[in-house]
């Protein structure tokens, strides 16, 4: 155990098992502490602050330093040209009509659907399934039948919901049934 207070040094006591049935008085030794002298100054008046700011003497620089220094290249000015902006109207209607137009929007559609798909192969797989379950094979893809989860609900739902209803559903499920369910469909 370490005591230890202002104004006094810190003292280390080790304790064992025998010891701690028993009071034991523990001494300090004072120790005063040596403080440096300050010099607390006002800052006056926002003028006066500013005076000082303004008219503090500032060390000369080690480096002279040219920002144009190794700067040979010509300064070129352009001059200004006319142009359709990217929100003008007949670029909303070009690209509404274009077949550029159309392959973008069916473009935006694919990969919205990639980014579904990898959620949905991010938080249900296989893997996953065996992974909470124990099932492997030809039992597991029974089990995955049998569970039925939709899609929609795996897109839309937290991993940890998601392992909780393979969870709930395995508590449920009965090989020989499923079994028997997947046979009766065929």
């Amino acid at each position: 155990m370490v005591y230890s207070r202002i104004g006094y040094l810190h003292k280390e006591l080790v304790v064992a098992p025998g010891t701690i049935a028993r009071f034991q008085t523990i001494e300090l030794a004072e120790h005063a502490y040596e403080l440096k002298t300050v010099n607390i100054e006002g800052f006056g008046t926002y003028q006066q602050f500013k005076y000082k700011v303004i008219n503090t003497p500032l060390p000369e620089a080690k480096e002279k330093i040219n920002p144009y220094l190794g700067f040979n290249e010509k300064i070129v000015v352009l001059k200004p040209q006319a142009s359709i902006p990217l929100g003008s109207p007949v670029t909303a209607v070009y690209m509404l009509l274009s077949k550029e137009g159309k392959s973008l929007r069916k473009l935006a559609r694919e990969e919205e659907k990639d980014k579904i798909v990898a959620s949905y192969k991010h938080k249900f797989s296989p893997e996953i399934v065996s992974g909470l379950t124990g099932l492997k094979d030809l039992e597991l893809e029974k089990f995955i039948k049998f569970c039925n989860i939709p899609e929609s609900f795996i897109v839309a739902s937290a991993e940890i919901d998601i392992a909780e209803r393979i969870l709930e559903c395995f508590k449920n499920y009965n090989p020989e049934k499923a079994t028997d369910e997947t046979q009766n469909t065929k």
